[in-house]
């Protein structure tokens, strides 16, 4: 098991609630939506709303299981967080959910897993069935991989050869 600091446990767990929370209150998606035209702050909210409890349920079962499984540490959490929130992507109906940070995170802890080409080739299979579900924000997750894995690749840790 991965030791971790108290932060990196509660940062998850306070995220969790918080978007559940917001998913109960009845938070108007059309509002904090991102889509063209939308307010200023809506670029930084999406991701704490969900259209229906399932895609709650699914996001927040993937989160918890990317942040308790693999060393997760707040850079983590803040680098995804601000990768779902580039201005690259909008859509006709609006964007919600924490599925682009999921993605990007799992770009950003690539090089933990096991094995690695498994594991892409999963995602890969995962992002085109986005594609075939219309309503489905395919573009943002495939994009959020990339930027996620780019600084994962960049952050990884160097193994140095002794030479004895």
């Amino acid at each position: 098991m991965v030791r971790r600091t108290k932060k990196e446990i509660t940062a998850p767990l306070l995220l969790t609630i918080a978007t559940a929370i917001l998913y109960i209150s009845g938070a108007s998606p059309s509002t904090f939506g991102m889509y063209e035209g939308m307010n200023w702050y809506a670029r930084f909210t999406y991701q704490f709303l969900h259209i229906s409890i399932w895609h709650l349920l699914i996001n927040m079962w993937n989160l918890w299981g990317i942040t308790t499984t693999y060393k997760i540490r707040i850079w983590h959490l803040v680098t995804a967080y601000l990768i779902s929130a580039s201005p690259f992507f909008y859509g006709d109906i609006p964007t919600v959910g924490l599925s682009g940070m999921c993605f990007s995170l799992m770009g950003i802890i690539w090089y933990q897993v096991l094995h690695t080409k498994l594991y892409h080739c999963w995602i890969l299979v995962f992002i085109f069935i986005g594609f075939l579900f219309p309503g489905t924000a395919a573009r943002l997750h495939l994009y959020c991989y990339c930027i996620g894995f780019i600084v994962g690749w960049l952050n990884k840790p160097v193994k140095y050869e002794t030479g004895d």
